[in-house]
This record gives C-alpha cells, structure tokens and sequence, in this order.
C-alpha cells in the first residue's frame, strides 16, 4: 500500500513484488494517511489486513527525513 506521499520508485517497487507473489499479493492503489508506528496507524493498519485477509503488509512511503522508506510488517 502507499502512504501519503510515495515516490515513482517506491510505487515501482511495490508493483515489483506484487508480480513476485501474483496470485497470492495484492496490492493497493489508493495512497492512505497512516503512519505506521501510531496508535491509530496501527489500528488502520490492523483493519486494512484483516479486510483483505492478508496477515503480511509493505508500506511505502517519502517525506523530507525519510526518502523512499518501506516498510514491510
């Protein structure tokens, strides 16, 4: 999934592992405000999993400190 703001590469690289596990993935396509380590990340976080069944996620995400981050839980 993408975060609020996510760079063309990191987009790319979500696409990229979702052609790696293609039956099995699914990816995301509308950016979603949630910060991954918050309180009410972590809830929108937990819902959005088990709403598509998937117990695995990567998050990516840009802004000015953290450049092209990803995060996979």
């Amino acid at each position: 999934m993408k975060g609020i703001k996510c760079s063309q590469a990191m987009g790319d690289l979500l696409k990229d592992m979702r052609a790696m596990q293609a039956p099995h993935a699914k990816l995301l396509s509308k950016k979603n405000a949630i910060v991954a380590f918050e309180t009410e990340g972590q809830q929108s976080l937990e819902f959005l999993c088990t709403k598509n069944d998937s117990p695995l996620f990567a998050m990516a995400s840009t802004n000015k400190k953290r450049p092209n981050n990803l995060v996979m839980g």
